[in-house]
């Protein structure tokens, strides 16, 4: 509920909802709730509640799925607060220069942030996802690179690397790449992801298969 509130635009409405919901004690937040809220939280700039949610998301010991660093991530730079996103990056990739790597990945710098994704060691999922959100918010087909390096790498695409790739074919209007996207979407079993639905929505919208 609180996810499909978020993704028709009223985060405002998903926040109140999610607050009820703290107050009932009628529902346990699992990851899914957790990200929704923090996207929501990114939607509405409100840091101070995506810092409450974040402590939420500690003491369920959720801090390091994939999914919620990322949504901790989103939000924390859509607040505006940097110095928390590099502390969530930096729990997740201990490198010394990595805290750069976000700022200039997030503010479409690519070629600084390509140079210090080349000089980690072993880039995890989070470091791959950021460059590859990084490189589909600026519209650059190396997006699609770097999605199909990933799986040569031996690293499982996952509910956040596969929207940004499917935003890079919306944009460039590659409606192939994106239905073989969308075929690994449903081997990988994402199907029913409400991001991936989502941004299979917008891609094959944008390539002109919706009315």
């Amino acid at each position: 509920m609180v996810s499909a509130i978020t993704n028709s635009g009223r985060p405002h409405e998903a926040l109140t909802l999610y607050n009820h919901m703290l107050e009932s004690k009628t529902v346990q937040p699992n990851q899914f709730l957790y990200s929704a809220v923090l996207k929501a939280c990114g939607l509405m700039g409100d840091v101070e509640l995506g810092k409450l949610a974040h402590q939420h998301v500690s003491q369920a010991r959720l801090e390091f799925d994939t999914v919620l660093m990322n949504a901790l991530l989103d939000m924390y730079v859509k607040c505006g607060s940097l110095r928390d996103a590099k502390r969530v990056f930096c729990v997740k990739i201990p490198l010394h220069g990595t805290p750069s790597f976000l700022d200039h990945a997030k503010q479409g710098l690519m070629r600084d942030a390509l140079n210090l994704f080349d000089q980690m060691p072993e880039p995890d999922l989070v470091s791959w996802n950021s460059i590859i959100a990084g490189l589909a918010d600026n519209a650059s087909p190396h997006a699609l690179q770097f999605f199909s390096m990933m799986h040569g790498k031996g690293l499982k695409h996952d509910a956040f690397t596969f929207p940004c790739a499917l935003k890079t074919c919306s944009l460039l209007g590659e409606l192939t790449m994106g239905r073989q996207i969308h075929c690994c979407i449903i081997k990988s079993g994402f199907e029913c992801s409400c991001y991936c639905i989502s941004a299979l929505i917008d891609m094959y919208s944008n390539c002109k298969l919706l009315d």
